[in-house]
């Protein structure tokens, strides 16, 4: 009789990442990663027909999972998305309306109503993020 074989998988869970005895070295490699593929040109095809956005919402997402808390909503302010999209950023203790706005010579970042070159102004840089929660129409309910 013939011996069963584990079958192999060319993917892993997020729970297998986390379990992972090297996961700092795993968690840096996907920051790499991502900080990569947020360099290109976002409809960049890298990989196949995966274009270089698509690819850093997925790291994105398993970097997320490996360091969120699930009773907080904060994030680390390094996992912010960088493509625009609005979210809440925390910088001592007061959170605002937020998003990144694409430039190639600097980190720029919109606060509330202030323009910031966080690279430049790392004082400025918010510690955590959440996304944003959804708008109510003016006049609606709830």
């Amino acid at each position: 009789m013939s011996e069963s074989r584990p079958e192999k998988k060319d993917w892993i869970t997020c729970e297998e990442l986390l379990a992972a005895s090297d996961y700092q070295a795993t968690r840096d490699t996907l920051r790499a990663m991502l900080s990569c593929c947020e360099s290109w040109e976002p409809d960049t095809c890298i990989m196949g027909n995966v274009r270089s956005k698509d690819a850093a919402k997925a790291l994105r997402a398993v970097l997320l999972a490996a360091v969120r808390p699930s009773d907080d909503p904060w994030l680390p302010f390094d996992t912010a998305p960088q493509d625009g999209t609005r979210i809440l950023t925390l910088h001592n203790e007061v959170a605002v309306t937020s998003y990144r706005v694409q430039r190639d010579d600097c980190e720029m970042w919109v606060f509330g109503r202030t323009m910031v070159a966080v690279d430049v102004n790392p004082k400025h840089r918010p510690s955590h993020w959440m996304p944003h929660p959804p708008l109510r129409a003016a006049g609606g309910e709830g």
